[in-house]
């Protein structure tokens, strides 16, 4: 057997050490890509911020949408076939607008989201403060397909009822509109 000397030595694993090297390593430089990552919780409260902010013109423009079923519906006069369950629509898009806008909040009045978000951030809060702005990103999309779609039964109802009584109006007594002109 030959002896090696000090130089030829140091190559060599010694006690193991040189082989956890490269784990230790990893290790390390996962650690400082963690440690320079931006701020989770400032992106994520401006995500929910943002949210809000786009959704408020949606709840506005609904919110018009149902304004007019109310002014237009009492038009009607009398009540209509089908008049409950065009109102029973109207009602329900109602309480879902009214929790739409108390969610994004209005022009210059932060909604729960926003209010909710400052809480979760102030808290350093960063799974809750995800859980939000995913849970967030899921529904207000369905909840404005949904609002839209009653207000489209309500507002289908009301044009078809509208349709129906000018068309009786007009047919009424003493008019020549669809009455039998050949003699």
């Amino acid at each position: 057997m030959t002896k090696l000397g000090p130089e030829e030595r140091r190559g060599a694993p010694q006690g193991g050490h040189e082989a956890k090297g490269p784990s230790v390593m990893k290790f390390l430089a996962v650690a400082l890509v963690a440690c320079t990552a931006p701020d989770d919780l400032a992106t994520l409260h401006r995500e929910a911020a943002a949210l809000a902010t786009y959704y408020r013109p949606t709840a506005d423009e609904l919110e018009q949408r149902l304004h007019v079923l109310v002014v237009r519906g009492p038009m009607l006069g009398e009540a209509a076939p089908g008049s409950d369950l065009a109102n029973q629509h109207r009602r329900t898009a109602e309480r879902a607008v009214g929790a739409l806008r108390a969610m994004v909040g209005a022009t210059g009045t932060p909604g729960e989201l926003v209010r909710r978000a400052d809480e979760l951030a102030a808290a350093r809060d960063r799974a809750g403060l995800a859980r939000l702005v995913d849970v967030a990103g899921a529904t207000l999309p369905d909840d404005v397909a949904v609002i839209a779609g009653e207000l489209v039964l309500a507002e289908d109802w009301l044009t078809r009822a509208e349709a129906i009584r000018d068309h009786r109006t007009a047919t009424g007594p003493g008019s020549r509109v669809g009455a039998d002109s050949g003699r």
